[in-house]
């Protein structure tokens, strides 16, 4: 299979948008160049019956509260790491591959860049910063994690506050210490999603973000959207699998949702979006699939606002 290397109308079709502005394209160009070929229908055959193993492999655990302990392990390895001196690598979670198959453009895809997922994710968080974060005081990052997130979007605006949640003990003091070794404006603390705390204050002109954290709720996401929804942030984005996306029957996104299903990732959940905008409660301004892993799209975007604020 031939090698394709993305160029900038890819990027523009990647992230659903007409054109580039300076800086997203500046960043581009700095992760350029950016490599990969489709895998053949027998590779990518094999690879869907790599999946079906996993849904059938008693072993593959579901997510839910009782996976925090396994989180909380993730994480204080990514904190030993940072503390060994290790440069920012240690700040990528190990579930962001550098070489792993791939789900990118509708195809499964071998990189053949290093660091090819990475390198499209910080793309990724520059344009839905620079295009959606510009106006506000405050980010507010839930499940956050290494903080990595957050230490981008304080890359780009140096003056703005960020805030880091996460049910991980680990995960905040890696934050706390990240931001602190980088000089920037980052604060942390506990927060389970499973059961938000009303009392949390939020600023006035604040931004929520969650990335790949919603995932971790299956079903059982009701509370916090009434959590976001009730501290009426000025703008919601939300990097997330989108189970229900795609109405297609091909076998791709049958064994996808499948795969969601057994591990109990996130459902429902966009589908109330819909909802509440039919109802005029929210507005939907953007949503786009990027790029995913073998198992499911989950680098794509959502973002909403509530009507009214």
């Amino acid at each position: 299979m031939r090698e394709i290397t993305l160029e900038a109308k890819d990027l523009c079709e990647i992230l659903g948008v007409k054109s580039l502005s300076l800086s997203t394209l500046e960043i581009f160009q700095n992760e350029s160049p950016i490599v990969y070929r489709n895998l053949s229908a027998v590779e990518s055959e094999r690879v869907m019956e790599e999946i079906t193993e996993k849904i059938n492999d008693p072993s593959t655990r579901k997510a839910g509260p009782e996976f925090k302990d396994n989180w909380e392990s993730n994480w204080n390895e990514n904190l030993s790491k940072f503390e060994k001196g290790i440069d920012d690598t240690a700040l990528i979670p190990a579930f962001i591959s550098s070489s792993e198959i791939l789900r990118f453009r509708g195809n499964y895809i071998q990189p053949l860049s290093p660091n090819f997922e990475m390198k499209i994710v910080r793309i990724l968080r520059h344009y839905l910063y620079e295009n959606f974060l510009t106006d506000v005081d405050e980010l507010h990052e839930f499940g956050a994690g290494t903080g990595f997130n957050l230490i981008q979007f304080c890359e780009v605006f140096p003056k703005k506050i960020a805030f880091g949640y996460d049910w991980s003990p680990s995960a905040i003091e890696l934050i706390k210490k990240a931001g602190d070794a980088k000089g920037l404006q980052i604060k942390a603390s506990l927060f389970d999603m499973f059961d938000p705390d009303s009392n949390l204050s939020i600023g006035n002109n604040s931004g929520l973000l969650t990335v790949g954290a919603m995932e971790q709720l299956g079903t059982n996401w009701k509370a916090f959207l009434d959590f976001m929804i009730s501290k009426r942030f000025k703008i919601y984005i939300n990097i997330e699998t989108i189970y229900e996306y795609s109405q297609s029957q091909d076998r791709y996104e049958e064994v996808t949702k499948e795969y969601i299903r057994r591990r109990n990732w996130l459902q429902g959940y966009h589908q109330e979006l819909r909802r509440l905008e039919n109802e005029g409660t929210i507005e939907m301004l953007t949503q786009q699939v990027v790029i995913g892993s073998r198992f499911h799209d989950s680098w794509s975007y959502t973002v909403w606002k509530l009507k009214n604020v």
